[in-house]
């Protein structure tokens, strides 16, 4: 990877994790880095293995895709899993019914 492609996606990671309102420690050991590798990162000075990318990926919520190429051409799914496991089972019936009711709004106003 070029300098300037490094610093594009380095620039992508820092972006959301300051919009998360994580510090480059707390990111750096949820990913099992140094907060040094993470700022090189960051920075562009530094690539990373397709392991370290899956687990900025889940460490920030964001898909290969975006931290890469800048694109989310995909819906990321993991994120909305990532939202729903945290919940108790007992209210993910109530949660599909909603999302159902609100996918269907959407697709009657767009109509």
């Amino acid at each position: 990877m070029t300098k300037k492609y490094d610093s594009s996606i380095g620039m992508r990671i820092r972006e959301k994790r300051e919009m998360l309102g994580y510090s480059r420690e707390y990111v750096a050991e949820q990913a099992e880095m140094s907060p040094s590798f993470l700022s090189d990162v960051e920075l562009g000075t530094k690539g990373f293995s397709a392991s370290t990318l899956m687990k900025l990926c889940k460490v920030l919520g964001l898909s290969a895709d975006y931290i890469l190429f800048g694109t989310a051409d995909t819906f990321d799914y993991m994120r909305v899993a990532e939202l729903l496991s945290g919940l108790d089972p007992k209210y993910l019936p109530h949660v599909e019914e909603l999302l159902a009711a609100y996918v269907k709004s959407i697709r009657l106003s767009e109509n």
